[in-house]
């Protein structure tokens, strides 16, 4: 993955990402309205599980509640949520 940036809307996580942006400046932006700005480098070591949680939080607060009402349970890892749906 080269060099980027990821623009994430964020409720519940917004405090985390603040003191992530007072550590880390040139990393991470919080702007208004819950607006959350991560920037990526060519090479980096990405925090992957941090990104995977602000990912489904910023999917579930942007799009139709239609739609979220069809996602599994927020925080439930990908194998798990395989196993409880072959079990319904």
């Amino acid at each position: 993955m080269g060099a980027a940036d990821i623009r994430l809307k964020l409720r519940e996580s917004i405090a985390e990402a603040a003191k992530l942006a007072a550590k880390e400046p040139g990393r991470y932006e919080v702007g208004a309205l819950g607006w959350v700005k991560v920037k990526l480098s060519a090479g980096e070591q990405l925090p992957l599980d941090l990104l995977e949680k602000w990912i489904d939080e910023s999917y579930r607060v942007v799009v139709d509640k239609r739609l979220v009402a069809m996602l599994p349970e927020r925080g439930l890892p990908a194998v798990k949520r395989k196993i409880a749906n072959k079990r319904q």
